[in-house]
């Protein structure tokens, strides 16, 4: 059976560590703990767990840090965990299936990562993304300062999804107070890689987290004249401008951007969504028809990101809302 390696790098997250760790330190074949400067008793917690402890200076790059800790790892397989992260009882059987199965030899392996829960308990799972959070041991190379990503050492690599959901047990608006640094840091990776459309949608989607849609605006427009997005990354590029032009009263730009991709993307259920939403600031009767298209073909999943309010209970209220305006 192939082996697997937990790594973290943290700083001062004693509060939520050990409920991490306790829930996954069995399934693991060693736990590589680095430390970014705790003044707390987070060493303390990773060493109760038998993690190997090693110091990383901070230097405001989780890239760095991220290939730090990874490059300690002697498993087969790595899987990245942050501190806010808990695995429950039924992926835990799931990621021990996975171990049996040598991770189908797989480079990367792509995980539900929980965001949003409809309860303080998180027995309703609204929102998750997948992320790619195992990996071959010394097959890749982290880059980006903030939003990061895997380079691999070759070009064709096997990817596969699983169900195995990780809940992230601390709110994101928790970490608002890195807010600054990460706009900070994003900027500094543009200017180093100015062709990556990713950083640009990354971006974009923090300041309309903030509502400063002026200044996601022109990312967006930029994000738009790549050529060859990915499907994923397009859709939501679109969903972000959606926002800003509502926001910023710019809707006729929003409908002919739109237009630009009805051909190729006019029966993908996201689309249709947001068509919906657009619509309904131009016609009502057509965002209306929309919505019932929409509710008609839609899937469970989504495409990248399953958001159970925007995919499911937002276009039924919308059919609510308009038939009684319409009437």
């Amino acid at each position: 059976m192939k082996t697997l390696s937990l790594v973290t790098f943290s700083r001062d997250e004693a509060n939520i560590l050990e409920r991490g760790y306790e829930s996954i330190f069995d399934l693991v074949d060693e736990i590589i703990y680095v430390d970014t400067g705790s003044k707390d008793n987070s060493i303390e917690i990773a060493k109760k767990y038998g993690a190997k402890i090693y110091h990383f200076e901070w230097i405001d790059d989780f890239a760095a840090a991220s290939n730090f800790a990874h490059s300690k790892a002697t498993s087969d397989y790595s899987i990245m965990w942050d501190s806010d992260f808990v695995l429950d009882k039924d992926s835990k059987e799931k990621i021990l299936k996975l171990k049996s199965n040598n991770f189908y030899d797989a480079d990367q392996v792509s995980i539900k990562w929980g965001l949003e829960y409809s309860d303080n308990e998180q027995t309703d799972l609204q929102k998750f993304i997948y992320r790619g959070l195992i990996h071959k041991t010394g097959t890749f190379k982290v880059k980006n300062r903030v939003h990061i990503d895997f380079v691999f050492d070759k070009k064709n690599i096997k990817k596969v999804n699983t169900d195995i959901l990780v809940h992230h047990i601390q709110k994101l608006s928790n970490k608002n107070n890195r807010r600054d640094q990460n706009i900070n840091l994003t900027l500094e990776d543009i200017k180093d890689n100015p062709e990556d459309c990713t950083l640009l949608l990354a971006l974009s989607g923090t300041y309309i987290y903030i509502k400063d849609y002026e200044k996601a605006f022109p990312l967006l427009d930029k994000f738009f004249t790549f050529k060859n997005i990915e499907n994923i990354k397009l859709i939501g590029g679109l969903e972000n401008m959606l926002k800003c032009c509502i926001a910023l009263n710019k809707i006729d730009y929003c409908f002919n951007l739109f237009g630009k991709y009805y051909d190729l993307y006019k029966s993908e259920p996201a689309y249709i969504l947001l068509c919906a939403d657009l619509m309904y600031f131009i016609d009502k009767r057509e965002s209306l028809n929309l919505y019932i298209e929409y509710i008609r073909v839609r899937h469970k999943n989504g495409i990248h990101e399953t958001d159970i309010f925007r995919n499911i209970k937002h276009p039924e209220s919308m059919v609510k809302k308009i038939k009684l305006e319409l009437s």
